[in-house]
C-alpha cells in the first residue's frame, strides 16, 4: 500500500478538522474560541508527537478523541495541524477574558 503525501494529507487533515467538529472549540482554520485556544501557530510551538498525544489523550482542558478518531485520521489532523508554524497575514490573535479587578479594600480612600 503507498503512503500519502504529506500535502495529501495535510488536506484531508484540513477536511476532518472541519467534519470532525475541531472547529466547534478550536474555530474555523484553528483560530480560537472561548472553547478553545488558536491552533494558528500549534506546529511552531508543538512536535508532531506531541500534537499526536493531545488529539489521543487529550488533557489541558480537551477531551481525548483517541476512541473517537481512526489511526490514519489522528495523523492527518497531526499532518495539517504541524504545518501551522506561521499566523496568516492580519491574524490577531483572539482576546483573553478579562480578569476582574482585585476588590477595593474598605480602607482605601
Amino acid at each position: 500500500m503507498h503512503a500519502a503525501a504529506p500535502a495529501d494529507e495535510r488536506a484531508a487533515g484540513s477536511t476532518l478538522f472541519h467534519e470532525r467538529g475541531c472547529e466547534h472549540c478550536h474555530g474555523v482554520d484553528g483560530v480560537g474560541t472561548d472553547k478553545g485556544p488558536s491552533l494558528v501557530t500549534v506546529g511552531k510551538r508543538l512536535k508532531k508527537d506531541a500534537i499526536e498525544r493531545q488529539i489521543h489523550d487529550g488533557g489541558g482542558g480537551m477531551p481525548a478523541f483517541g476512541d473517537a478518531l481512526q489511526p490514519d485520521e489522528i495523523q492527518q489532523l497531526v499532518q495539517y495541524l504541524s504545518a501551522k508554524k506561521k499566523a496568516p497575514k492580519g491574524y490577531v490573535a483572539p482576546a483573553r477574558p478579562a480578569t476582574a479587578p482585585p476588590p477595593a479594600s474598605p480602607d482605601a480612600p
